[in-house]
């Protein structure tokens, strides 16, 4: 019998779940990092459609003129998400450009422009930040951030994946 995908779950099971382990044991390909960024980005839809009543009644975002307007359909919903939190705009920029090459700059300061905006670098040892991705001398897939401040996908991926079992955890929408 073949599966399914084709409810919030089975997508954050079946996509989501898969897509993160794949890109955290191989954090040095690019590809394996944007399919990651897209599952987590569009777990904002998949969530959004298996849960659309009580997040219409519950969710707000900013819009481009400052004020606040209620969620009404997906796209208003992954911008909720992402004044709740910013690094989700970012994964979503990753997400676009990584499908679309060139976008828009988004509201993350490090917001790509560019799907080469994200690629594959390595430190020598000692001078990774402490803390921050792996600790030098490792390849892994950064996002170029302002001044030279890259930032580790890795570290955004497990961000991103944390707020979604966090956002779910808090409204009652269980993932398994």
């Amino acid at each position: 019998m073949p599966t399914k995908i084709d409810n919030y779950k089975k997508y954050w099971n079946e996509v989501v779940e898969l897509d993160y382990q794949d890109f955290m044991n191989a954090i040095d390909d690019v590809r394996k990092a944007f399919h990651c960024a897209s599952s987590l980005f569009h777990m904002a839809d998949w969530l959004y459609f298996g849960n659309k009543a009580y997040i219409d009644g519950r969710f707000t975002f900013t819009d481009r003129n400052g004020t606040v307007q209620p969620v009404n359909d997906e796209k208003t919903f992954a911008n909720a998400v992402r004044d709740l939190c910013p690094d989700f705009e970012l994964i979503r920029g990753v997400a676009n450009a990584g499908k679309h090459l060139e976008i828009k700059k988004g509201k993350h300061a490090a917001s790509p422009i560019s799907a080469a905006n994200t690629y594959v670098t390595a430190k020598g040892y000692g001078e990774g930040q402490y803390g921050t991705g792996p600790y030098g001398g490792t390849p892994r897939v950064v996002q170029e951030g302002p001044g030279d401040q890259d930032i580790e996908l890795a570290d955004l991926a497990k961000s991103i994946r944390d707020m979604w079992i966090e956002l779910c955890k808090e409204h009652g929408f269980a993932l398994k």
